[in-house]
């Protein structure tokens, strides 16, 4: 799937703007006409099977604001902007860097884009959105229950966020980023599918070095609903899958009831609990 027909460009010119930038997403941006992006390794990105989980778990998309996280080259706001949706691009890459911009250019869509971390959502959005789509972003985050959030406070009330992300599965490493024994792999991996199935969160924390790239924090099933509930979140659906790089295809949604998160710790003498700024 294409994210649209036609261009007002000439194939030449598509091809001399995909060629000015660095691509991360192996998207097909025009039929026959793909972005030589890294991402998924040997392949395609799949922006159907990505548009499909969207539009069934959204709750329906007709007429709703829609912010995307993390959206580096663009495939899912643009293509949701193609099928006429109200979106809002962010992250923390220039888009001039990545390839968001060409493919702007190259489509001919038009999709606001603010350069911003999760972290920042409240200083450039209030209570706006119906949907966040927060896809392959929570095991690159140092705070990934802050994330969350910082994404309650710009969805309205009963709005929600669709996740998508890593967990833990099948490969284990040690603090150093050694690669466990197939064996011991094995073992864990039937002790941590036990403790998910009976409802027992567990999450691997490395220092941002698991599969030597920039992930922290692979949960299971369990934990992924924990740090969305403590965030203010009702959960609907987690699902997990292993993949074929060891960790588990988490993804699901959850929706936006508490006005505050859970408190962190109470106070002596005083209700509630202590807030910190947290600025980042």
């Amino acid at each position: 799937m294409s994210l649209v027909q036609s261009s007002s460009l000439s194939k030449d010119e598509i091809q001399s703007l995909i060629r000015t930038v660095s691509w991360y997403h192996s998207v097909e941006l025009l039929p026959g006409i793909v972005a030589p992006g890294s991402l998924p390794r040997g392949g395609r990105y799949d922006i159907e099977s990505s548009l499909r989980f969207v539009q069934e778990n959204s709750g329906g998309l007709a007429g709703k604001r829609i912010l995307e996280i993390g959206t580096w080259d663009g495939p899912m706001a643009y293509k949701l902007k193609s099928l006429g949706c109200d979106v809002v691009a962010t992250d923390i890459q220039d888009p001039t860097h990545t390839g968001f911009e060409i493919t702007g250019k190259i489509t001919g869509l038009n999709v606001p884009y603010v350069r911003c971390s999760v972290y920042e959502l409240p200083k450039h959005f209030e209570q706006e959105f119906d949907v966040v789509l927060f896809l392959g972003v929570f095991y690159h985050l140092k705070y990934p229950i802050l994330a969350f959030e910082r994404i309650a406070q710009v969805l309205k009330p009963g709005g929600r966020v669709l996740v998508m992300g890593s967990g833990v599965s099948h490969r284990f490493e040690t603090l150093e980023g050694k690669e466990i024994s197939a064996i011991e792999c094995e073992e864990f991996r039937r002790t941590s599918d036990r403790m998910d199935a009976a409802g027992v969160p567990l999450c691997l924390a490395y220092p941002g070095t698991f599969v030597k790239g920039d992930n922290w924090f692979m949960p299971n099933r369990t934990a992924l609903k924990g740090w969305m509930t403590a965030a203010g979140f009702k959960v609907g659906h987690v699902y997990g899958n292993a993949s074929d790089y060891g960790t588990l295809a988490l993804s699901g949604w959850a929706e936006r009831i508490l006005s505050e998160p859970v408190r962190e710790h109470g106070l002596m003498g005083a209700p509630g609990g202590y807030t910190s700024d947290l600025a980042i």
